[in-house]
């Protein structure tokens, strides 16, 4: 199938599979925490398959070996990274990259918590439904695909997405909002959301201000990805523990703002 589209096409595809699998990884531990012994448990398992992965990228990738013998001579990092600095557009992204993990890891790490206070579910049952949701969150990451192969607009999938689940957020974490609907709105959210890291990743090649800085440019966008792994459990911790679970929507809110808006501001070169 891939050998028959364009070269776009293929890569739209393949970031939207390399979002998917970062989807499947967070429900299938979500999945299987509550069955182990402890979280040590979940911890060791973790730790033998990044060694058995690092075993596989040691023996199973190839080799690729640069034969251009000027290539090291044409590389000024220093003057590089000042360009990619001077750059908004690449800041922008890390900026919108950010702010969707924000959102994302506020709701979905303590979702599992949030089930199990607000409906009295079982810790199982509580994971089986975590992790359903966030499998749910393949749809968008492969329907970021199908819509930047039609040709939609990146920018806009990021602003509206991140509109959709900022509204989302708030229907969640309303105290009024009835339980069934609070489920089916993390499904939505879930979907809706996985179209956003696809996107913002295809866009960070067109951030970069010259085509030997892509590399930079692409590093720097996923900088602003790990950032908000860090800030995002953080802020909605710290949100709970002031003003109780409504509170989450204050930082869900306030990122989705920021990432519309960063987004908003992109100014990229046509493909």
């Amino acid at each position: 199938i891939l050998n028959r589209l364009t070269p776009k096409s293929k890569y739209n595809i393949v970031f939207g599979f390399w979002s998917m699998f970062m989807g499947i990884g967070i429900a299938i531990s979500i999945f299987l925490g509550p069955f182990l012994n402890s979280w040590q448990s979940l911890w060791l398992i973790n730790a033998g398959l990044t060694f058995f992965i690092l075993f596989i990228i040691i023996f199973k990738v190839p080799n690729t070996e640069i034969n251009n013998s000027n290539f090291a001579k044409n590389i000024s990092l220093k003057k590089d990274i000042l360009k990619v600095f001077k750059s908004r557009n690449p800041f922008l992204l890390a900026i919108s990259f950010a702010a969707y993990n924000i959102i994302f890891f506020s709701v979905f790490t303590f979702l599992p918590l949030f089930l199990i206070n607000r409906m009295g579910i079982s810790a199982s049952q509580s994971g089986v439904v975590c992790g359903a949701v966030i499998l749910s969150s393949i749809v968008g990451n492969i329907g970021s695909s199908i819509l930047l192969n039609r040709d939609i607009e990146a920018k806009k999938i990021i602003i509206f997405s991140n509109i959709f689940i900022g509204v989302l957020g708030i229907g969640i974490f309303l105290p009024f909002t009835p339980n069934i609907l609070a489920i089916l709105l993390c499904f939505l959210f879930s979907i809706i959301s996985g179209l956003i890291p696809a996107t913002i990743v295809s866009l960070a090649p067109l951030s970069s201000p010259d085509k030997n800085l892509i590399s930079l440019c692409i590093g720097l966008v996923m900088q602003g990805n790990y950032l908000g792994l860090v800030i995002g459990p953080l802020a909605i911790g710290l949100a709970i523990s002031f003003s109780g679970w409504t509170a989450a929507i204050i930082p869900v809110v306030i990122f989705a703002i920021i990432g519309s808006l960063s987004s908003l501001l992109l100014k990229l070169k046509k493909e």
